[in-house]
């Protein structure tokens, strides 16, 4: 099983998520692309694996206007980043800080003029 299965299936067991798709890289992106659904909510968790560690930016999807792409998801200033030594510990960084995630999109309101 890849480090990326990993992290999916403990996120799919302990977040409860009705569905997860994962998006691989393309072209020069190095991010792998999680879309968890979890009850009505949308979130999108961009991973990524370094030289010796692995880190994660979770954001409610809604806070990302544009395209759901790893790069659109570096440049929105809404999210939490996790960072761990091995995927196990990256799981449970992501599980740790989602409350706090789930909290900030029920604040975010996007306004259409």
């Amino acid at each position: 099983m890849s480090w990326i299965e990993e992290v999916k299936e403990i996120l799919r067991e302990k977040l409860g998520a009705n569905k997860i798709r994962l998006i691989e890289p393309r072209g020069i992106e190095d991010c792998y692309l999680l879309i968890i659904e979890v009850g009505d909510d949308v979130f999108l968790i961009g991973l990524w694996s370094g030289g010796r560690a692995f880190y994660a930016k979770i954001t409610p999807a809604v806070s990302v206007p544009t395209r759901w792409d790893c790069r659109s998801l570096e440049y929105t200033p809404v999210g939490l980043y996790a960072f761990a030594e091995n995927p196990r510990e990256l799981a449970q960084q992501i599980i740790e800080k989602f409350p706090i995630v789930v909290n900030i999109s029920k604040n975010v309101h996007i306004m259409v003029a």
